[in-house]
Order: structure tokens, then sequence, then C-alpha cells
């Protein structure tokens, strides 16, 4: 059985993963909240800044935009 606190270390440990995982491809990661209250993760690379809802749209951009082929 998982509770809410379970839930949220394995989202602190996805998102320190995910932010891990940025800076060794020179993407820099913060978390922020929108106007709404909602989390949000403010991602750079260069001149590029993406404001991305979930650590799941985080993890797909660190993908595409941190890869060789980019």
């Amino acid at each position: 059985m998982h509770t809410n606190h379970d839930d949220a270390a394995v989202d602190l440990k996805w998102e320190s993963a995910l932010c891990a995982r940025a800076a060794l491809r020179g993407i820099a990661v913060h978390r922020s909240t929108t106007d709404r209250g909602q989390p949000c993760w403010i991602a750079s690379r260069w001149n590029l800044t993406k404001a991305l809802g979930s650590l799941a749209e985080l993890s797909a951009w660190v993908d595409r935009v941190g890869s060789d082929r980019s």
C-alpha cells in the first residue's frame, strides 16, 4: 500500500534524478509554480527555455533536447 508520503518521496527521487540527468546534458532545471499554484519546471539550455507541467514532460524534453542528435 502506498501513502501520499510514499508518492511524494518517489516523485522527489524522480525529480532529483531528472535534474541530475539534465545537468549532465547542460540543461538547467528550476522548480516553480504556475499562476494557479500548480507545480511546473522551467528548463533551459543555451537560448531555449521551456515551462513543463509534469515530470513526464520534463523527462521527455530532457531526452529530446539533450540528445547528441539535437
